[in-house]
C-alpha cells in the first residue's frame, strides 16, 4: 500500500487508482489500520491477491518501458559510434521477483525510480551525444572539439538560492525565474552550452 501510495499519479500507474481496485485498497487499509488483517484473512487475501496482481503487471509494463527505451537508446548511439557504457546503470538482466517484494529482485528499483529513469533516458543521450558531437573543422584545420557542455540541475539551483525548489503560488513564479536566469547565467559563463536537468 505505501508503494503504491507513493507511485500515484506517475505515468502508467492509473490502474491502481482504477474505479475496480479502489475496494481492495479500502480493504486492506482497513484490516491492516485496525490490526484486523490475520483475524479477517479472507477479505484479507480476497483484497490482497487482485491488487498485487494489478500491481505486478503496472510494474511489469513500467519495467518493460524502461528497457524498451534503453535498447532504442543505445542502438542509436551504436549507430553513430557513441559509446554507451554510461548506460549500464538502466541495464536489468530481467523482471525477477522475489516473494513478498514490490519490486525487481534484479535491478531492485521502486517505481517512483523506474518512471526517473523512463524520464531521464533521453536527457542521457543528449548527454553523451553532445560529449562525442563532431564539430566542423575551423579554417586551420584544428581538430575539433566537443562544445563544452554544464549541466544545471532547476530544483537544486532554487534549493540554493531560496531554500526550497517548490513553487506554490503565481506570487513565487517570477523570483524562481529570476534565480534560473542567474543561474543560467553564470553557468554559460565557462561553457559553451547549458543542459537543464
Amino acid at each position: 500500500m505505501a508503494e503504491i501510495g507513493r507511485s500515484e499519479g506517475l505515468p502508467g500507474t492509473a490502474p491502481l487508482a482504477a474505479e475496480d481496485a479502489r475496494p481492495w485498497r479500502t480493504t486492506l487499509s482497513g484490516l491492516v489500520a485496525n490490526g484486523r488483517a490475520a483475524h479477517a484473512w479472507d477479505d484479507f487475501a480476497a483484497a490482497f491477491t487482485p491488487l498485487g496482481e494489478r500491481y505486478r503487471q503496472v510494474y511489469a509494463s513500467r519495467h518493460a518501458e524502461r528497457d524498451r527505451l534503453l535498447a532504442e537508446t543505445q542502438a542509436r548511439l551504436l549507430e553513430n559510434a557513441i559509446p554507451a557504457t554510461a548506460l549500464t546503470r538502466y541495464q536489468c538482466r530481467g523482471l525477477k521477483w522475489a516473494e513478498g517484494e514490490t519490486k525487481c529482485a534484479a535491478c531492485d528499483l521502486s517505481l517512483r525510480e523506474l518512471d526517473l529513469q523512463i524520464t531521464a533516458l533521453p536527457g542521457e543521450e543528449r548527454r553523451l551525444r553532445d560529449q562525442h558531437r563532431i564539430v566542423y573543422r575551423d579554417e586551420t584545420g584544428a581538430d575539433p572539439k566537443p562544445p563544452r557542455i554544464k549541466y544545471l540541475k532547476v530544483a537544486q539551483a532554487l534549493t540554493q538560492k531560496q531554500g526550497r525548489s517548490r513553487i506554490a503560488s503565481e506570487a513565487e513564479i517570477d523570483p524562481a525565474l529570476d534565480t534560473l536566469r542567474g543561474a543560467i547565467q553564470q553557468a554559460l559563463s565557462d561553457a559553451d552550452a547549458v543542459e537543464l536537468e
